[in-house]
């Protein structure tokens, strides 16, 4: 949450409504979700770190209803 709009800080997640989160490329990675995963799993195996499962939601809110709930087949964005 940015408390002040005028002051932004090196290293803070901006969440974007409608915009992708992309590589400093200008690529995005996704996942495509496998049955049995969840949320935590996905951030250890492919971000390095399980407590980074909050920010692997929120870069997906929009297409995440309930941070417990993903269905096989559902393509995330990974954040960098």
């Amino acid at each position: 949450r940015v408390s002040n709009p005028a002051v932004i800080h090196v290293g803070q997640m901006l969440h974007i409504p409608g915009a992708a989160p992309s590589m400093a490329s200008g690529r995005s990675r996704t996942y495509v979700v496998k049955p049995g995963d969840s949320l935590f799993k996905i951030a250890g195996n492919q971000m390095g770190n399980t407590t980074r499962w909050l920010n692997l939601y929120q870069v997906n809110r929009d297409h995440i209803r309930d941070a417990r709930l993903i269905f096989p087949g559902q393509r995330l964005y990974l954040p960098t």
